[in-house]
């Protein structure tokens, strides 16, 4: 009877054992149930957290990358209006200096002017004086009897006296007497006439002794005449030279007209461009400003985005710490289970 009861006890304790074992296993699995759904739940939040995080760090990248695309873009048309503004002070100063110059020559053209006026007041004096002269010289020719002409004119004791006393353009003008005397035509024309007329004299005095008075008539009208076309040639070179004294003087007058229309349009140029760099100028302020705060805003923006990326990089530690707690006591939960299981076996056996 004892041994019955011996055996029942041992049976009853043995059903006991078993029930806790299997109470036991059975709070290990509801325990490594509870533990995976924790994991699963929290590798859910972190998956939410984590798209999240990243869209917000994803958006702020690229508002951060916008916002430089237009800082870029503002530095461009800086760049562009600094040029500009640089390009029209440019063009203001060598405007400037174009109407310096422009005056400087309207004032050595007024200079010329006044000289050329009195020039030409001169040329008129040589041109009474070179008619006087002609005449002289007409009465000088008229009294000879022979000889070379440029050598008459050459010894003529007024014609020296004037040499000494005339200004640069008196000195032309004698030069023009002189240049139609040694003309080539002319010289030999005149030559020709006066050794044709010494040898007609020379033929009268030897054939007609009676006729050499009327020969030298003849060659003295052919002095008288040869004088007068030098005289009119000096009279008309004179008036030439007048003239186109005259007309030097008109041009000018042409010329500073011209330089006065060329400064008007240069002042108007550069006031034009005066005003097209004070638009410049406002621009260029006002880009400066919106641009100060494209990369205030571009800055805070970056400031953000990595707050949120040093956020996530510390939710993320957080998360791995704790999904690595979990993960531990899901390998201690396991090898619980595998623990019962044998005692299980080894009691069944």
């Amino acid at each position: 009877m004892r041994i019955i009861i011996l055996i029942f006890l041992l049976f009853i304790a043995y059903a006991q054992d078993q029930l806790k074992q299997e109470e036991a296993i059975q709070i290990v699995k509801d325990l490594k149930d509870a533990t995976t759904k924790r994991l699963e739940l929290l590798e859910m939040t972190w998956k939410k957290y984590s798209t999240k995080k990243n869209d917000q760090i994803c958006g702020f990248t690229d508002m951060v990358a916008e916002q430089e695309t237009q800082c870029q873009s503002r530095n461009s048309q800086n760049e562009f209006i600094s040029q500009s503004i640089n390009q029209s002070t440019e063009i203001i100063e060598t405007n400037k200096l174009k109407i310096d110059k422009n005056v400087q020559r309207r004032k050595n053209l007024q200079e010329l002017k006044c000289k050329s006026n009195v020039n030409n007041i001169k040329l008129l004096k040589d041109q009474k004086e070179a008619k006087t002269l002609s005449i002289q010289l007409q009465k000088s020719f008229a009294q000879s009897s022979g000889g070379s002409l440029l050598e008459m004119l050459q010894n003529n004791s007024l014609y020296e006296q004037q040499n000494q006393e005339v200004t640069e353009q008196e000195a032309q003008v004698i030069k023009l007497i002189q240049e139609a005397y040694q003309d080539e035509g002319d010289a030999t024309n005149v030559e020709s006439s006066e050794y044709s007329s010494q040898l007609q004299i020379k033929q009268n005095q030897q054939s007609l002794p009676y006729s050499s008075q009327k020969s030298m008539e003849k060659n003295r009208y052919l002095i008288i005449s040869t004088s007068q076309e030098i005289a009119e040639k000096i009279d008309k070179d004179q008036q030439s030279i007048t003239l186109n004294s005259i007309n030097s003087v008109n041009k000018i007058d042409q010329l500073c007209g011209q330089l006065e229309k060329e400064n008007e349009i240069l002042k108007k140029l550069i006031d034009i461009e005066g005003e097209r760099k004070i638009d410049l100028d406002d621009q260029l302020t006002i880009l400066n400003g919106e641009n100060q705060e494209c990369d205030n805003s571009k800055r805070k923006m970056e400031i953000i985005a990595l707050l949120l990326q040093q956020d996530y990089d510390r939710e993320q530690i957080l998360y791995m710490k704790e999904k690595e707690a979990i993960l531990k006591e899901l390998d201690i939960y396991t090898d619980l289970l595998r623990y019962y299981l044998r005692q299980i076996y080894k009691s069944e056996n």
